[in-house]
C-alpha cells in the first residue's frame, strides 16, 4: 500500500509513496471519520469498562 525507497546517501534519504493498491483503498479511508464518530459512544463505554476493571492479566 506504501512503497519505500531508501537512498544510500549521506545524509540518508527515504522516499515514500502510495501505491495503486493504497489508492484503491481511498474510499474505505474516507469513511473512517464518519465511522469513528458513529461509534464514539461504544468506544467511550469500552474505555470506561476498562478503567473500572483494569487491564486483563497477561499470561
Amino acid at each position: 500500500m506504501i512503497s519505500r525507497v531508501h537512498h544510500a546517501e549521506v545524509p540518508p534519504r527515504v522516499e515514500y509513496a502510495v501505491t495503486d493498491l493504497g489508492l484503491s483503498m481511498s474510499p474505505a479511508f474516507r469513511l473512517l471519520p464518519q465511522r469513528s464518530e458513529q461509534n464514539m459512544p461504544r468506544v467511550l463505554a469500552a474505555r470506561d469498562r476498562y478503567d473500572a476493571f483494569g487491564a486483563p492479566l497477561s499470561a
